[in-house]
């Protein structure tokens, strides 16, 4: 089956507005669209380095630039972009809503076996039954920049309390939590428990897409402490100026903020762009303490 797939240039806009802090902040080009062709909602996809196979896709709805609360159910196509926007119907799914959140998202695994762009349709059923259509696309890649799902990520040194006597050293976030400090990244690899690792900046970050992961973090930890060990690694080593992380270059992340579960061998149980709000959180480590 094949369709006509188009992208808004709106769409494109404030995905790269809205989006995760990205390294790259280089701007793109995108051809003109003519005002028919903007939908009345707007998908924004705040992740990046979306490996093939059955990535997460976290997605954020917008009308306009208000994030829309009514809506029921988010059913997706997603479609392989060949020939100038001809697409194939390769997939069909259920998006799954996050609404303990800052900002309310949904989260899509479509099956998307190669490389390359693809075009997804959300078909959107608001609260009162009225049904419309948006359009976004992907880019998927074979080989993440980051870490991949089964793989053992790089075994970092970094700060903790122990080698640094400020918490405020270690993390942007108002009131550090110390708990989150404890480990090293390599010493979380070899210790036998499942671990939550989690990249970002509360303070820096220049959305509210971004900043309230670590509160998710925070109430994570207090859930499963007993079972599961967490670490908060900041984006910045320093803050004055703001420098980039010895752990961010290790592990090759171009945006964040980034969360990993590792399982209690060390492995990427699930790597989570974007947007993490603890009812998904608890989900990934259930998978992991039921198996």
């Amino acid at each position: 089956m094949t369709k006509k797939f188009t992208l808004s240039l709106l769409v494109l806009t404030l995905i790269g507005l809205i989006s995760a802090c990205t390294a790259d902040e280089s701007a793109q080009e995108y051809p003109p669209v003519g005002a028919s062709d903007i939908p009345s909602y707007q998908i924004v996809v705040p992740a990046d380095d979306i490996a093939s196979g059955s990535p997460r896709i976290p997605f954020i709805i917008y009308d306009g630039f208000d994030q829309v609360s009514t809506i029921d159910r988010v059913t997706i196509n997603a479609y392989a972009l060949q020939d100038d926007g001809n697409g194939t119907l390769v997939w069909s799914g259920e998006a799954q809503p996050f609404n303990d959140y800052a900002v309310p998202y949904w989260v899509t695994y479509p099956e998307l076996p190669t490389a390359g762009l693809w075009g997804l349709e959300a078909t959107i059923v608001n609260a009162d039954g009225v049904e419309s259509e948006a359009q976004f696309a992907v880019q998927t890649v074979d080989d993440t920049e980051g870490p991949q799902i089964g793989e053992l990520p790089p075994a970092s040194i970094n700060r903790t309390l122990e080698t640094v006597d400020d918490v405020k050293l270690l993390s942007s976030a108002v009131t550090p939590d110390p708990a989150l400090h404890q480990f090293t990244v390599a010493e979380l690899l070899d210790n036998g428990r499942p671990s939550v690792i989690s990249f970002n900046t509360p303070a820096y970050c220049q959305t509210a897409v971004c900043a309230p992961v670590l509160n998710s973090i925070e109430q994570s930890h207090e859930t499963y402490n007993q079972d599961v060990d967490y670490l908060h690694l900041e984006i910045f080593k320093e803050f004055d100026p703001l420098t980039t992380a010895d752990e961010v270059l290790e592990w090759n992340l171009t945006s964040e903020p980034w969360t990993f579960v590792l399982d209690e061998d060390g492995r990427v149980a699930a790597r989570l762009a974007g947007p993490v709000s603890p009812v998904e959180l608890q989900f990934h480590i259930e998978n992991i303490l039921n198996e």
